[in-house]
């Protein structure tokens, strides 16, 4: 009876040890703003007068930084947009599912200030997590866990069914999104980073002729001792 037993916890490790789940981060970040970002999003204007995206050289938290300006005339003017980071894409479709999100970027306004937020682009739809409204002087805002139940659609924006982060959901754009309806507003970022949180992926159990052929062993094993 002993051996069979010493068979059975040999197989119940393995079971255990095969179903086991396995999962991994992937990471997007940037803090030298060369060649960053891509391209723009135009999700809504009215009155603009100008607006522009650049990577000056320096005041960033330290070295370059991304610098976003916008200048609306009119009482009602607003701007609403979405700014892709060069590289910052994910296809679940191809890489997995993604369970959550964590982020981390530095903030500083310099004049008036922009509602602005982590945004992503699916299937052509824009949403965003809000970032607090920031300073003068260089703060850092971050979270942890965050899913994509908790974006909502951009400003003035058409309303997207929702980002999908299951396995079956298209491609995604990742960057800032901001809208501002001040007559002019400059704001700059520094060491912004995105982490998905792929969904956990379950490690086929080994299969039976395994099972079987460990049992053997660890028989084996059992009655060189008995001998």
């Amino acid at each position: 009876m002993r051996f069979i037993a010493r068979i059975c916890s040999i197989v119940c490790v393995i079971v255990f040890f095969g179903a086991a789940q396995q999962a991994r981060a992937v990471v997007f970040s940037v803090t030298d703003w060369s060649g960053v970002p891509g391209a723009v999003t135009d999700v809504f204007s009215s009155g603009v007068t100008g607006f522009s995206v650049t990577t000056p050289t320096s005041g960033g938290n330290p070295g370059s930084a991304f610098q976003l300006s916008t200048s609306l005339s009119g009482g009602s003017a607003l701007t609403s947009r979405f700014i892709a980071f060069n590289g910052f894409t994910y296809d679940p479709g191809v890489s997995g599912a993604i369970d959550s999100f964590d982020f981390s970027v530095d903030k500083r306004n310099v004049d008036s200030t922009h509602g602005t937020g982590v945004g992503f682009k699916q299937d052509g739809f824009v949403y965003y997590l809000s970032l607090p409204a920031g300073s003068p002087v260089y703060q850092t805002f971050s979270g942890a866990g965050i899913d994509a139940g908790s974006l909502v659609s951009a400003v003035a924006g058409p309303i997207g069914p929702g980002l999908d982060f299951s396995a079956s959901g298209s491609l995604i754009e990742m960057g800032l999104f901001a809208f501002s309806s001040a007559a002019s507003a400059t704001t700059l970022f520094d060491n912004w980073t995105i982490t998905l949180n792929q969904a956990e992926i379950s490690v086929p159990a080994p299969g039976a002729a395994a099972i079987f052929a460990i049992g053997l062993v660890g028989m084996g094993i059992a009655r060189k001792r008995r001998a």
